[in-house]
């Protein structure tokens, strides 16, 4: 649809529903709601492929880098060169990457080449970075441990991707006098 040139959102219903069944059940207020919480092609990708995961019926692979290879897929169907950088862009917003990063595998992909490596190579470098970003939160919660409740009100052992960052922080939340293993 986006490669035609028309405006898409992607909209959640509850599971077993469509909208036919949705508004039947509901009234037309009930599909109003749902499509007020529409999201533009890219969230509902990050939001349908990122925050899935791997599991069941997926393609094998970091779930952010199948979220990004869909994105590139999807920009290198719309044809129309405005449409196309205002989804790069929106996707650059939503997954933290260069635009540029993305323009290169949509460029790669139209060509019939493989799309994989920049996009490995960005998000092992995002992650990267956030890696270390963890690790400095972590070192400067040990050193000033009156801050620790300052950032445990914002974020939780479960926010930190690096598991190593993650068990550590969970020991930090913990006030657990004995080490983590």
């Amino acid at each position: 649809l986006l490669a035609e040139g028309l405006e898409v959102a992607g909209v959640d219903l509850p599971q077993g529903e469509d909208p036919d069944t949705l508004v039947r059940r509901g009234g037309a207020e009930a599909w109003r709601a749902r499509r007020a919480e529409a999201a533009d092609p890219v969230e509902f990708i990050q939001r349908h492929v990122l925050r899935a995961g791997p599991g069941a019926g997926q393609s094998p692979g970091d779930p952010r880098e199948r979220a990004l290879q869909a994105v590139v897929r999807l920009a290198g169907e719309v044809r129309d060169p405005i449409r196309a950088r205002l989804l790069l862009e929106r996707a650059s917003q939503v997954f933290g990457l260069p635009e540029a990063v993305l323009s290169r595998a949509v460029a790669l992909g139209r060509r019939g080449e493989h799309v994989e490596a920049p996009l490995q190579a960005a998000v092992r470098e995002q992650r990267r970075g956030e890696g270390d970003l963890e690790r400095r939160l972590l070192e400067s919660l040990i050193h000033a441990p009156d801050q620790l409740e300052v950032v445990r009100a914002e974020v939780g052992p479960e926010d930190f991707r690096d598991a190593d960052c993650a068990a550590l922080a969970a020991w930090l939340w913990s006030a657990n006098p004995e080490l983590p293993e």
